[in-house]
């Protein structure tokens, strides 16, 4: 249980306490009683992009249980897969794939360091919070996570768990459940891995109660942890856009150090530092071509229609003898992607079952307009950094995206479902890591971040200047009338002029 609750608001204990309950109802489906019985030697697994990895029998049982493997239906990157074709690997791959960098980090900590910092456990602790890192997720990843992690139950646990994205908080309730505690007790085999699922959680969302030592936790949670070094490659490799990042490099060069704040880091020395850079690079890149595509943008808003539908018209998504209101961050647990996609086969109305098929066969809305700085004139600075601030994560941006769309739908006359137009302004990537990512400049010198030796904030602004767009998305036969409603509710509301080139680029007649 969460023994800090005592400093969570009365709100979010009540928050707090419902999810609990919720969670314990969707454990006693994908975590069974009884676990398997134990594997009588190791398992090896061959993964398309690393190669083989071993598992033990220990990680065997909690692989083979409904929870782990229900990730195999979840495709890693969302509905990228409707433009890049062979994005359609999954959470359970990435999982093994974060299992096996996550052992190679530590092996090469425990090969580079004098002082016996790590040992053998340690890397089976961390192989096990890589097992459980992602099993917060719902449908289409990132894509549902965007919908649950605005609802209140997320919002107000953010004060405990500052810095965690919402699947880690669901999967940081999902380890310290009792069910999942009680499961641990019966799990572990002869082979005597420790499991302690309160440690994991922490693990997951980034905390550590060793706080003079936090760099353990860094492995799975931290500016260069094992979960990028996996994503990074992986998204880009099935995309099509190979990056070049010299892991050998990272893994001789990586150390724990001493900070300024006298804690232990992970780190690397300066020969390292490129290394590093490149993985800041490959993250600018995958979000501009890929997370940030307008294609891919647009499956996203549809999914969120679909759930905005479901919610206003109160229609419930039966699923094996429960109903789901999507009302709760829980809800979306208990789907996967085909079974989502699958509703608009089996419901009776006719305009929830258009915009499910909609996205299952690829009828994609379409840009009305691009908001970018190189569309917009700007007669106030301040107005546009206001706009610009609606792309945050958060049920007040969410809220005001939304009510810019409605007017825009509204005063374009109501052509279609309100949930078929959106003003999307899609977060402008961090790249605060490398303000807690060290460098380790020379030996005895005192640890210096990378932004020091790479002006990542530089590269954060050209983004916002140069690669960002925010869009509005409608059905394409309504592109024209939508794109001018939008041109005068955006220009009214922020004192900026929309450029013909909004609309030009989006093959739309500019209105007059």
């Amino acid at each position: 249980m969460l023994e800090e609750s005592k400093i969570l608001s009365e709100e979010a204990k009540a928050y707090y306490e419902q999810l609990t309950k919720e969670i314990d109802e969707f454990l006693t489906e994908y975590l069974p009683s009884e676990p398997n019985p134990p594997a009588s030697s190791p398992k090896v697994v061959h993964d398309g992009l690393w190669g083989t990895t071993k598992l033990n029998p220990t990680e065997i049982r909690f692989l083979d249980t409904p929870l782990i493997q229900r990730l195999r239906q979840i495709h890693q990157t969302g509905c990228s897969y409707f433009t890049f074709p062979s994005t359609t690997h999954t959470r359970f791959e990435h999982t093994l794939g974060v299992m096996l960098k996550v052992e190679q980090l530590g092996e090469a900590i425990i090969k580079n360091s004098e002082e016996k910092r790590l040992d053998q456990k340690d890397i089976g602790q961390m192989r096990l919070a890589a097992l459980f890192h992602d099993i917060g997720h719902g449908p289409f990843s990132h894509t549902s996570e965007e919908i649950y992690g605005i609802m209140p139950h997320i919002e107000c646990l953010r004060e405990r768990f500052p810095g965690a994205k919402p699947h880690e908080i669901l999967g940081y309730l999902i380890l310290t459940s009792p069910r999942f505690k009680a499961f641990c007790e019966t799990g572990v085999d002869a082979n005597k891995t420790d499991v302690n699922p309160e440690k994991l959680a922490n693990y997951i969302v980034g905390q550590s109660r060793d706080l003079e030592n936090p760099y353990k936790r860094e492995l799975i949670n931290g500016p260069f942890d094992a979960d990028k070094l996996d994503y990074l490659f992986r998204d880009s490799h099935f995309s099509g856009l190979p990056m070049s990042v010299d892991l050998d490099r990272l893994f001789y060069t990586v150390r724990i150090g001493e900070a300024k704040d006298k804690k232990n880091r992970l780190m690397v020395t300066l020969r390292g530092a490129t290394a590093l850079e490149q993985i800041l690079f490959s993250k600018m890149v995958l979000f501009s071509t890929v997370y940030q595509h307008h294609k891919v943008r647009a499956c996203d808003c549809m999914f969120a229609g679909i759930i905005e539908y479901m919610q206003e018209h109160r229609i419930e998504m039966p699923l094996r003898g429960r109903t789901l209101k999507w009302n709760s961050p829980v809800d979306f647990l208990w789907v996967i992607d085909n079974e989502f996609l699958s509703f608009g086969f089996e419901t009776d109305n006719g305009e929830l079952h258009a915009l499910i098929h909609n996205l299952f066969f690829r009828r994609l809305l379409k840009r009305a307009l691009i908001i970018s700085r190189r569309t917009v004139e700007l007669k106030d600075n301040d107005r546009w950094d206001e706009l610009q601030r609606h792309a945050k994560k958060s049920s007040n941006s969410a809220k005001k995206r939304r009510e810019l769309a409605r007017e825009i739908w509204k005063f374009a006359g109501k052509p279609c479902l309100p949930q078929e137009v959106w003003v999307d302004l899609p977060e402008l990537p961090s790249m605060k890591a490398a303000d807690d990512t060290f460098v380790l400049p020379s030996e005895g010198a005192e640890p210096i971040t990378l932004n020091k030796l790479f002006p990542t904030g530089q590269w954060t602004s050209q983004y916002g200047l140069n690669k960002w767009r925010g869009h509005v998305f409608c059905p394409p036969q309504h592109r024209e009338i939508i794109g001018a409603s939008a041109k005068k509710v955006l220009e009214s509301q922020y004192r900026i002029e929309i450029l013909d080139e909004a609309f030009l680029r989006c093959k739309v007649k500019p209105p007059r």
